[in-house]
């Protein structure tokens, strides 16, 4: 059986993904879920990206005293954790295994499996979305929209415009619109 990312929805109805490699165990999970199937793909194509420098791993002992590694982006960001492994050489064959099959490695979507009236769409700065019915982190919804950091999203109903805090969380329905504006004192 050849590797393949694995994207899903979880019980808590987040998209997430894994590598799975050529043996079905997972070599890689993703770090965090995704409020939507496009933040997730988007997690796969880093992935693919960073696996292929031998920095972006970093080599560590976990709590329960064993060898594991996660993956990381230019930036620092954790986007991807091994297993535990029972010793150094498996857990360096484990990063030979996600170099060696993350940057072409198929996706098998079962995300798109799940009931479609949990997704929906939304706009934002003119393009549509697909997001998850229900409760949604501001941050995830500027993430899925590619909102800069020194930007705010706006929420638009009607003529009404609301300033969303990044911290906060918002009921997602379907068909909301926004919109963004610099924050103040950040460069647009």
């Amino acid at each position: 059986m050849r590797a393949e990312f694995l994207v899903f929805v979880g019980a808590d109805q987040q998209f997430y993904f894994h590598l799975q490699g050529n043996n079905n165990e997972i070599i890689l999970k993703g770090s965090e879920s995704y409020s939507s199937r496009q933040a997730a793909l988007e997690g796969i194509e880093s992935v693919r990206q960073n696996s292929k420098v031998d920095e972006h791993f970093q080599r560590f002992i976990n709590k329960a005293n064993e060898p594991q590694f996660r993956l990381v982006a230019r930036n620092g960001e954790i986007i991807g954790v091994s297993e535990s492994y029972s010793s150094k050489d498996n857990l360096e064959k484990g990063i030979e295994a996600v170099k060696g099959n993350a940057p072409s490695a198929p996706i098998n979507d079962s995300s798109t499996n799940t009931k479609r009236q949990d997704v929906v769409a939304i706009s934002i700065k003119g393009e549509s979305y697909d997001i998850h019915r229900g409760s949604n982190s501001v941050s995830d919804i500027k993430k899925l929209g590619k909102i800069p950091v020194g930007h705010n999203l706006v929420l638009i109903e009607g003529n009404k415009m609301t300033v969303l805090n990044d911290s906060s969380k918002l009921t997602i329905k379907g068909g909301e619109v926004f919109d963004s504006t610099p924050k103040s004192g950040a460069d647009s």
